[in-house]
């Protein structure tokens, strides 16, 4: 799995399987009338390695660009 999460990384492509998404819609609590399209709230369920990856590269920037490269003070997104 290593080698696949670092090829992804490498070529910078991630499998269309892997993008794929279900959305989920989840009625809030305590509302009367769940007719409406704000009753609910969608979720959405992504594949297991999509997520891997991004977390991946988000551990990345956070520990090694960042620390030598730090953001601007000013720079608040």
């Amino acid at each position: 799995m290593v080698n696949i999460f670092r090829a992804c990384i490498a070529y910078g492509y991630i499998p269309v399987q892997w993008r794929t998404s279900r959305v989920v819609f989840v009625p809030k609590p305590g509302r009367t009338d769940y007719t409406l399209v704000k009753s609910f709230r969608p979720i959405s369920l992504m594949s297991l390695f999509l997520k891997t990856v991004e977390r991946l590269v988000d551990r990345h920037i956070r520990d090694d660009i960042l620390t030598e490269y730090p953001m601007h003070i000013n720079q608040h997104a």
